[in-house]
């Protein structure tokens, strides 16, 4: 009996040592590799099997996605320095979603509501630079604003600027005069970087934050990153009030230079990329939308350093029940230091990002000349590479349950593009492209009964309404018509019987 033990103990210590390295560490299921200048893209198993690969019209641009319903939104050309020329959205089987002509630079961010944040390089007129007291440069200045593209509906429906969050001391009738050590909210116009005016910030790195309504983006140039409040309007985006926070489009936080806004404290070289650590925020805002408890590295913000060729995550200062940030008055923005910094070995002059993943390990891509991506664990330890993302920006890790979970299978099987109002039932009606003889009223208003045809003799069907975000909003059975919940105008999935239908609920 102690013989059988030993030996049985002795089998488990054995099969710990073999399996722990191959299942026990990395986290996720597919990576996303999409080179700039390349038609292809592909998710990549973790052991280096090509899962899946969309062959595309155009080259890829600075940044790739993959969405919770099994697309690519991608910027389509643009190298070096040089925006795109469109963004695009391309689904599972290589079809063209929509595609939205803008001047993309760098990165993009995919949004819950289906909308993408996109970092597009402007330029300031001679009469603007007057106005914000710029001094040294009057023709011309290159710098990026933040808008919110409705692709489906072709247009801009939100728009963020830099240049309206300055601060300067050389003319006192100016509407922006004032101390810039003492206005960290805003950014000196004095302060130019380091390219100077001709490429002032350089913005290469953009994430948004479904539960804060927050972005954080990265510029290069200027060595820092800084978060904005997105649920002010657009004209409200343009001043210090309004929005969640009552900032309006001042910063909310920003890390990384203090000197940039007079103050000392350590600075962590070029800043090439910010992100949330939220992960897979789409499935981080279904399981809690707070988002909060998804995993512990939730609320931190990941940092991509250049100068250091290191990955790290911050702690930013939340108040708590409030969408502002703790800051000191004539101090710099803490924290002092990151909470996790993992390195990579060689050099890093250009692009590259990191991405904490849930388990604690942390995703890095040194960008430009690189070809080896890796994961490595909290002690630095590389448990995972693969050497084929030459020409990336950076890359993206997935779970099984993101990329084949149920709300994808979803998507997968609903009709893209503009909602068929063509069929029968009055014209109000939609046919599947699944199951055709499946029809209900289309759109249908909150608190009218919608009826779906065809399922009366069905006493087993199993009804479910989810919004765009994969939230379950109401479930029943053995029926075939329930109310519709009270819920904001908008699209949303219509589940019968596991197929998939899009619904417009109109709140009148």
């Amino acid at each position: 009996m102690k013989r059988t033990t030993q030996l049985t103990i002795f089998l488990l210590v054995l099969l710990s040592t073999f399996l722990n390295p191959i299942y026990g560490q990395s986290w996720g299921d597919y990576t996303l590799i999409a080179s700039q200048g390349s038609t292809t893209t592909k998710l990549v198993t973790l052991t280096g099997t090509v899962y899946k690969t969309w062959t595309l019209t155009g080259a890829n641009g600075y940044s790739s996605f993959l969405t919770p319903d099994r697309c690519i939104i991608r910027i389509v050309g643009g190298s070096g320095a040089g925006a795109g020329s469109k963004i695009e959205k391309v689904n599972w089987d290589g079809q063209v979603v929509w595609s939205f002509s803008v001047g993309a630079h760098h990165d993009i961010c995919y949004m819950p509501n289906g909308h993408v944040l996109a970092a597009v390089l402007t330029t300031a007129t001679s009469s603007e630079l007057s106005q914000y007291g710029f001094t040294g440069v009057t023709s011309s200045l290159k710098y990026d604003k933040i808008v919110e593209i409705d692709g489906v509906n072709g247009q801009i429906v939100w728009e963020w600027r830099f240049i309206d969050h300055t601060v300067q001391n050389n003319n006192s009738s100016l509407a922006n005069y004032g101390d810039p050590s003492s206005t960290p909210n805003k950014f000196n116009v004095a302060v130019q970087g380091s390219q100077g005016y001709s490429d002032w910030q350089h913005l290469n790195g953009i994430d948004y934050n479904p539960a804060r309504d927050q972005i954080v983006f990265s510029c290069k140039h200027l060595k820092e990153i800084y978060v904005i409040d997105h649920s002010t309007t657009t004209a409200e985006a343009k001043t210090g009030s309004g929005g969640l926070s009552g900032k309006g489009g001042d910063f909310l936080y920003r890390w990384g230079n203090p000197t940039n806004y007079g103050k000392t404290g350590s600075t962590f070289g070029v800043i090439h990329d910010a992100a949330w650590c939220l992960g897979e925020t789409y499935q981080a805002q279904r399981e809690d939308p707070s988002a909060s408890n998804y995993h512990p590295f939730a609320q931190m913000i990941s940092v991509w350093s250049n100068t250091n060729v290191s990955g790290m995550c911050i702690i930013p200062p939340y108040i708590d029940s409030s969408y502002n940030f703790s800051y000191t008055s004539g101090s710099s923005y803490l924290p002092t230091t990151y909470y996790k910094k993992v390195t990579l070995t060689g050099n890093s002059t250009n692009m590259g990002g990191n991405q904490m993943l849930p388990n604690g390990n942390m995703l890095l891509f040194a960008g430009a000349g690189a070809s080896t991506v890796y994961e490595k664990d909290s002690t630095g330890g590389a448990i995972w590479s693969n050497n084929s993302a030459n020409g990336c920006s950076k890359v993206t890790r997935y779970s099984a349950a993101y990329v084949n979970g149920d709300y994808a299978t979803i998507c997968a099987n609903t009709p893209i593009g503009i909602i068929d109002t063509t069929h029968s039932n009055n014209n109000q009606g939609i046919a599947d492209i699944i199951k055709p003889n499946i029809t209900f009223k289309n759109p249908v208003s909150v608190g009218e009964i919608l009826k779906i045809n065809q399922l009366e003799e069905n006493s087993s069907s199993l009804i479910q309404l989810f919004d765009m975000n994969g939230r379950l909003l109401y479930s029943t059975i053995n029926t075939a018509e329930f109310i519709v919940p009270d819920c904001e105008t908008g699209l949303y999935i219509l589940k019968i019987n596991n197929f998939g239908y899009k619904l417009l609920i109109q709140n009148n």
